[in-house]
């Protein structure tokens, strides 16, 4: 039988002292006396579903972070101009370091198409309701994006009716 993995804890980039992240995604406050290591309630963003917590500054702030960055910055490091912090499983519930990683916009989104969690990917049909079906489709940027080879047809045919 295997023990029980420890959780690991680590300061919040720009808040030490007052903030711990975990490996596992939990955040922990030291910012009051009576109740050393509380636990923050953590919340999931009504728009994006990520998970994120209020965090308050020295000024009183108290801006809006989402743990996946958290978490990514204190045990992966510093994020690279550019990058996104990427879900390898597809699921923005699971913050555990294990799970995060820095890439490109193309790779998060390729890791979406993968997963299956692309809103666009499981529409079966175009705005003017015809299939993608493997012979109506054209994929375009590496299969990131795909058009309704019919539609794009009929744009092309009217480009050239306004050009004589």
């Amino acid at each position: 039988m295997t023990s029980p993995r420890v959780e690991s804890w680590r300061e919040v980039v720009g808040h030490e002292g007052r903030y711990d992240v975990s490996d596992q995604g939990r955040v922990r406050s030291h910012t009051r006396p009576s109740r050393p290591n509380y636990l923050m309630a953590i919340s999931a963003h009504h728009l994006t579903g990520y998970l994120f917590v209020k965090l308050y500054s020295e000024a009183g702030q108290k801006p809006n972070v989402f743990v996946h960055q958290l978490v990514a910055e204190a045990f992966i490091g510093p994020r690279p101009a550019g990058e996104q912090v990427r879900h390898l499983d597809g699921n923005k519930l699971n913050n555990a370091s294990t799970n995060l990683a820095y890439g490109s916009r193309s790779q998060n989104e390729l890791d979406k198409l993968r997963h299956g969690t692309n809103p666009n990917a499981r529409k079966t049909h175009c705005p003017k309701g015809h299939p993608y079906s493997e012979a109506n489709t054209i994929y375009r940027r590496n299969r990131t994006s795909r058009t309704c080879r019919t539609c794009h047809m009929a744009s092309i045919r009217r480009t050239r009716e306004r050009a004589s």
